[in-house]
């Protein structure tokens, strides 16, 4: 059965560093943010959004522009409404390092683990990240692994190069 609610989807190019951003909103809350067309498709089978209507909206134009300045560096914080999607697990996880690692902090899979109260489960939390629907908003690039090195990112290493840099936290290992 297909979700009562409207979705809308829309295509951005907020950044020259960052590819495409498929956006997907209700009529009130970010729901999705991806530059990966399959996952997109995954998140939306998962969570049966079967026909999204495809044209921008105040939301989806809202959340580009906050993304902008955040990419300019105008901005650390998002104050737009979202939905955080997934499973209990990974809704804890998201909502500890949403609320506990702030613009500039970077913390390990296992230390967020702990803070996220499941002290056995950096992997599940490395997982977690790589499906994360909303990063920036939930900002998985700030999870690095315990040695100092970066780790994987769903839009590629070098953006989570660039997204730590322009937060002013993050040397990588081969500069030290």
């Amino acid at each position: 059965m297909e979700n009562k609610k409207s979705y809308f989807l829309t295509t951005k190019n907020i950044h020259k560093r960052i590819p495409t951003l498929h956006i997907l909103t209700s009529e009130d809350h970010v729901e999705c943010i991806t530059s990966s067309k399959i996952f997109l498709k995954y998140f939306m089978n998962n969570y049966k959004i079967l026909s999204p209507f495809y044209y921008d909206t105040p939301l989806s134009n809202h959340i580009a522009t906050e993304l902008i300045e955040y990419l300019s560096g105008d901005r650390d914080v998002f104050t737009l409404p979202f939905t955080i999607r997934g499973t209990p697990f990974q809704q804890n996880v998201y909502q500890t390092l949403q609320a506990q690692v702030t613009y500039g902090q970077t913390i390990s899979y296992k230390n967020l683990a702990l803070l996220a109260g499941y002290p056995k489960a950096a992997r599940a939390v490395g997982t977690a990240m790589k499906i994360n629907p909303l990063p920036f908003i939930i900002p998985c690039h700030r999870v690095i692994r315990s040695n100092g090195n970066p780790g994987e990112y769903a839009m590629g290493a070098s953006i989570k190069y660039f997204l730590l840099s322009l937060e002013k936290n993050f040397i990588p290992n081969s500069l030290h």
